[in-house]
């Protein structure tokens, strides 16, 4: 009987580090995913502030430039305004403008600026065009007395 007594203490002993390993192991594999989410979340943020930043470098090109100013007014069409890769972080952005008449206010023209980032191709290279995951931001700028002016961002 003692016999039967330590072999059901080491069944239950065993099958209790079994657990504890398997729970250590689900454990581990949980923070695993948690990582990799909390990677996706940087990227995805930082994909987005890029695009947002695209549209303010692509405002600030649009108020200095008179000729472009003046294509979006005859034209009618979206303009390239700004494209490129920022530095460091491995991205490209690519912004254009079109004027909304329909917006126009005595106070001046009102401009949507929309951009996309995309991740560069792993080739190291800026790709010709977004690929994967990318991210975009509009904005509504008005021009009036030599300024471009923000009003609102889109959703």
């Amino acid at each position: 009987m003692a016999n039967d007594e330590r072999g059901m203490a080491s069944a239950f002993a065993l099958a209790a580090v079994l657990l504890l390993l398997s729970g250590t192991a689900a454990l581990l594999v949980l923070s695993g995913h948690n990582r990799l989410a909390a990677k996706e979340a940087v990227e995805t943020t930082r994909l987005v502030e890029g695009a947002r930043s695209a549209v303010r470098l692509g405002a600030a090109r649009l108020e200095r430039d008179e000729v472009l100013r003046r294509q979006l007014e005859q034209g009618g069409a979206e303009e390239e305004v700004a494209g490129g890769c920022f530095l460091g972080s491995g991205g490209s952005y690519r912004t254009t403008a079109k004027r909304l008449p329909e917006a126009d206010t005595k106070e001046g023209a009102a401009y949507r600026l929309t951009a996309v980032s995309w991740q560069e191709a792993g080739d190291g290279g800026p790709a010709a065009e977004p690929s994967g995951k990318r991210a975009y931001a509009a904005a509504v700028y008005r021009y009036g007395e030599g300024r471009l002016a923000f009003v609102h961002w889109e959703k």
